[in-house]
Parts: structure tokens; sequence; C-alpha cells
């Protein structure tokens, strides 16, 4: 789970391997993409390193579906990805992208979140309130 969480976004960091949004048509088959491509950087690493095949095939799966879930250990890493763009990337990338894209991947995220931790997200504050007003308003459109 380690390996998983430290390098469930490694193919950012490399960018001639970088999957890149406008490739996609749906948000949700850049993100498939990008899981895979991660997985995929991580597993060429850790059979570099020798590292046991059981190992390998476990961060192989957690990666490639930590932006779906699909079991308990998928669902911690997919939710801690999903409060930590929250927390600590959306102002950022707020200046990287334009409000559509910016609402539209807020909305992405919100709506696969269970719902103790859309109230954990609620509560968050930015020094941007233009940042914290856009949030707020993806809240209230995604919550009855």
């Amino acid at each position: 789970m380690k390996i998983a969480a430290l390098g469930h976004d490694i193919e950012r960091a490399i960018e001639e391997q970088k999957v890149i949004r406008k490739d996609y048509i749906s948000y949700d088959d850049f993100k498939k993409a990008h899981a895979l491509n991660s997985a995929e950087i991580l597993k060429e690493m850790m059979v570099e390193c020798n590292v046991k095949k059981e190992l390998i095939d476990d961060v192989f799966f957690l990666v490639s579906s930590h932006e779906t879930g699909g079991n308990r250990r998928v669902d911690v890493l997919r939710d801690a990805d999903t409060i930590s763009f929250f927390h600590v990337n959306l102002p950022y990338y707020s200046v990287r992208n334009d409000a559509e894209e910016t609402k539209g991947r807020c909305s992405w995220g919100y709506k696969k979140l269970p719902d103790n931790l859309k109230r954990v997200v609620a509560n968050f504050r930015y020094k941007d309130k233009e940042v914290e007003f856009l949030l707020k308003e993806i809240i209230s459109f995604s919550d009855p």
C-alpha cells in the first residue's frame, strides 16, 4: 500500500510518458489511462529492482484501480487521493485550468467520495475565495 500511495501518480513526473488530457474525450477515460500508465511505470521499476511478483501484482492492481476503487484497500487509496486533490491541489489546478475545466474536475472528484468524506471536503477553506466559491457551487449542485 505504501508503494502504491507514493507512486500512484508517477506518470505525471515523466514528461515523455505522461498521459495528456486533451487526447481523451471523457474525463473517466483520461483518468483510467493515467492510472494504468502509472501502474505500468511502477511495475517496470519494481521488476528492474527484482521485487517479488506478488508485491508487483498487488501494487499494479492498487495503482491501476486508484481512480475508481473496487475493494477496501483501493477505496482507501482512491479516497485519500481525492481528498488530497481538494485539500492541496485544487488551488493550483484552478490556476492552470479555466473555470469550466476546474468545475468539471471538482464535480468528478466530489461525486465519487462517500458521504462522510464529502462533509470533510465541504469544510475546507482556501485563501483564494474564488476557489472556495467554486467548490461550494459544485457541492450545492451535487448534494440533494
